[in-house]
Order: C-alpha cells, then structure tokens, then sequence
C-alpha cells in the first residue's frame, strides 16, 4: 500500500469517526420529548384487537373468540385495512395527538332488545402530555368518551366503545386500551370487557 493509499484510507476514516461523533452529539442534544417524538410519531397500522372480556361469539358461527380480529371479519362494515392510527407532535405545548381510526361494534336498542347492526369505523382523538424530570417522566393521556346515540323513534345506537386511552407505547408501537361492551348474541344481552386495540408503525 502506497503513501497516498494510506493517506485517503486515513482521511475515510477520520471523516466517518467525525460524522458518527456528530450524529451522537445531536442524538444526545436532544430533549426527552424529542426523544419521544422520534420513538412515535409517524402513521401506524392497527395489527391486533384483543377482548379481555368474557368470550362471546359475536359472527354468531359457533366459535368464541378473544382474538376479535377473526370475529370483526364476518360482520357487515369490517375493513381490515381501514384501521389505522397517526401520532403527531404539538411541540408547543410538549404533547403528542395520536388520530385513531378502529372498527366500533355498534349494536341497535329497540323497545328494550339488542338487535347486531354492523361493524363501522370510529375515529377518535386521544392527546398525551409528557410530564418530564425525575424519575416519574412519562406520557399522561387524556380519556376519550363515547354515550349511545338516540333517534326520534326512541331507537338507541350502542357504541362498544365506551371510554379510550393510550395504555401503552414503545418504540414505533402502542396500545389503545378501551372500555367497551359486546352483545352476546345467544343470550341477549351486553357483556362488559376491555379491547386492547394494538398498533405498529409502517
């Protein structure tokens, strides 16, 4: 190897071991929140749906389930694919907007009977305040509420969704925890449970 080889083998060097000490300096530079916003803002897809509830087979085939996934598909209004989820910054005030959209089980009242309406798409707006210093630095959601919609008839349109929060996050993933009530078919009646709806980012 030659003098001048050995001189731009040296410079390469030098100038990768610079850029990688810069990139470290800003990455260190960085405020928690800014850490915070790396680690979750971005578009998501919604990959699991998990009821905690008593199983109730809501397809009415024969079949319970906990995974609701493999429930929601056999109803009328499920979309796989139109459930998704955006996490933006508002820097200002140090807080996180995540946009969800997530298939709601919706369930008809009439004269006192639950009658199965469909599955349709419920976008809500849950906003996250980072509480930062000490050892208690963390991301403090706000709870989103839904109550039954009524018509002049007197008919009550029944959200399964009841209430909703952001459960859990890590890097590129959360969880979408909420209150809601399933219409177990063969008996008539409303079971009470928690979906767990979770989310990746793509």
């Amino acid at each position: 190897m030659n003098h001048m080889t050995v001189l731009k083998f040296i410079l390469t060097v030098s100038v990768i071991g610079i850029s990688l000490v810069s990139c470290s300096n800003e990455r260190d530079a960085l405020t928690d929140f800014e850490r915070l916003e790396d680690k979750l803002c971005g578009e998501y897809s919604l990959t699991d749906i998990y009821w905690t509830g008593p199983i109730v087979d809501l397809d009415q085939d024969g079949i319970g389930r906990r995974d609701l996934k493999e429930e929601f598909k056999n109803i009328p209004g499920y979309v796989e694919s139109f459930g998704k989820a955006e996490v933006v910054s508002m820097p200002d005030d140090e807080k996180l907007l995540f946009k969800i959209v997530v298939p709601d089980y919706v369930t008809l009242e009439i004269d006192g009977k639950y009658i199965l309406s469909s599955v349709r798409y419920q976008g809500i707006d849950i906003e996250g305040q980072w509480r930062g210093g000490g050892e208690n630095t963390k991301l403090s959601t706000e709870t989103f509420e839904l109550v039954p919609e009524t018509s002049m008839d007197g008919t009550y349109l029944v959200h399964s969704m009841k209430k909703a929060n952001v459960h859990y996050f890590g890097d590129g993933s959360f969880v979408c925890r909420s209150e809601c009530s399933l219409l177990d078919k063969s008996q008539g009646r409303l079971v009470e449970g928690t979906i767990r709806y979770s989310f990746s980012r793509r």
